[in-house]
Order: structure tokens, then C-alpha cells, then sequence
């Protein structure tokens, strides 16, 4: 994690939300997500279609994949969602190597080595979207899945990012090509030395399901943001626990 930059938070409201889109991607069972309140959001703001509750979730951002408007865990787009390390599907009260489901410890040291002559890690692919590793495919089910990176590429190359205020909480607003936006809070980050939610409202950290192709097979590429900045090569150790923003065909 990059941790060079400091970021005074100076939120501005939202002066407009643009026209949401959405379709089906089924799933939704196990999931406790209020979709009621998501609408009644939307329709305050100026989004939404009538649809179903599960409709509601679905943004079309005019990508090559559509988004959802909470994350994982999350009952509001404004809400932080759970936090998973890197090919889990639960929530824990520790991120660590120690507790990391995939690490197994070759040398007894108790931390991850980065010397030893064959990886600590299990393998569970290089691209975990839509896979039994995948907290977001477990979660709600259907169709919906973890970004790959390239698609969260889209999200900076493709769409207009503005720091913002929703219900009190801090985060960018991503308003795609077509119009219409998405909001995505500043969710902190869990693991090591780090609380649960550590720098939650100035930085937001998202994984993505593909395997760092750059550094060692303990780091996993994510999405990562302060006000003014964000970053779509970042990659973090795949212990740690980040939010996940969930994508469908």
C-alpha cells in the first residue's frame, strides 16, 4: 500500500446526480442487503427505474460491464461494506499472514518469505472473478463477481471521477460515458498493523480479482484513492482486508 501521500479531506456536496440504468443479474440469496433504501436513495436523488429490488443495484455506466451501487456487506451505497482479504469469502477480526486462509508457513517464522525456494501460497488462480474465491459471486450469487483488473481500468480511463459527500460519508463520485454515476466511499483498509477500516473517509481501497503479474504471488492488484488522487496499478498483499465493489455482465 502506498502510504506516501496526505490528503486534507475537503468534501464537497452532490449539486446533481445523474439518471441510474439498470438490469438483472439475479442472485441476491444469503444477501441482507436493504434494496428498499437503495431505491428510496436513488429516486431522492433523481435515479432509479421502478424496477425490482434486485434491479436496484445495478448501474449501467455504459462500460463493458455493469456495476453495483453498494459493496459487498454494504445495506447503502454510502456504506463501507465488509472488508476480505484476497480470495476469502468471510469477514474476520484479524488480516494477516497468520490468519490468511491460503498462507501456509514453510520456515516456522511466522511471516510471509519472501527467500523461500517455493511459494507459501496455495495456488487459487491468477484471475479469481466468478470463482468459488470470489466473496462476491458467494455473496450474492447469479452472475455478479469481483472486477478484473482491466475492468477497473475502465472505471479511470473511461469515466470522470469527483470527490464528494454522500449521507455524511466521503468518497468519488464515478459518472461513466453514458451519464450515469456510481458513488464509492473512502473504505479504509484492515491488516497488519492497520485497524479495521484504517483511514476510513480518506482513502478507499477495492480489489479486484487478478493476480499481481508484477510482483510476488502474495499481491493481488487493486484500486485505490485519496481526494485529488487514484491509483489502478496498486497492488497489496493479499492478506489484507479490502472492499469489494461487485460487477456483472
Amino acid at each position: 500500500m502506498k502510504k506516501s501521500f496526505i490528503y486534507n479531506c475537503l468534501p464537497l456536496l452532490f449539486a446533481a446526480m445523474a439518471t441510474f440504468s439498470f438490469t438483472a443479474c439475479g442472485g441476491g440469496d444469503g444477501d441482507d442487503t436493504d434494496y428498499a433504501a437503495i431505491a428510496a436513495m436513488q429516486g431522492a436523488l433523481g435515479g432509479g427505474t421502478g424496477g425490482s429490488m434486485l434491479d436496484n443495484r445495478i448501474v449501467d455506466l455504459g462500460l463493458s460491464v455493469k456495476w453495483a451501487s453498494c459493496n459487498v456487506g454494504a445495506t447503502q451505497p454510502w456504506e463501507y461494506g465488509g472488508y476480505y482479504a484476497w480470495g476469502e469469502t468471510e469477514e474476520k477480526s484479524e488480516y494477516s499472514w497468520s490468519t490468511y486462509k491460503y498462507w501456509r508457513d514453510k520456515n516456522g517464522n511466522g511471516r510471509y518469505d519472501y527467500n523461500a525456494s517455493t511459494s507459501e501460497l496455495t495456488n487459487i488462480g491468477s484471475n479469481i472473478s466468478g470463482t468459488q474465491y470470489d466473496a462476491a459471486t458467494v455473496k450474492w450469487g447469479g452472475s455478479w463477481r469481483m472486477p478484473t483488473k482491466a475492468e477497473q481500468d475502465e472505471l479511470h480511463t473511461k469515466c470522470t471521477w469527483q470527490w464528494t459527500t454522500l449521507n455524511s460519508v466521503n468518497g468519488y463520485r464515478v459518472t461513466g460515458p453514458n451519464g450515469n454515476s456510481i458513488f464509492l466511499p473512502a473504505t479504509g483498509i484492515s491488516g497488519g498493523q492497520f485497524s479495521t477500516g484504517f483511514l476510513q473517509g480518506s482513502f478507499g481501497f477495492y480489489w479486484s480479482g487478478s493476480l499481481s503479474t508484477v510482483w510476488y504471488d502474495n499481491r493481488a492488484y487493486n484500486m485505490n484513492f485519496g481526494i485529488g488522487n487514484y491509483d489502478f496499478d496498486e497492488v497489496d498483499e493479499r492478506c489484507t482486508g479490502l472492499a469489494i465493489r461487485p460487477v456483472c455482465p
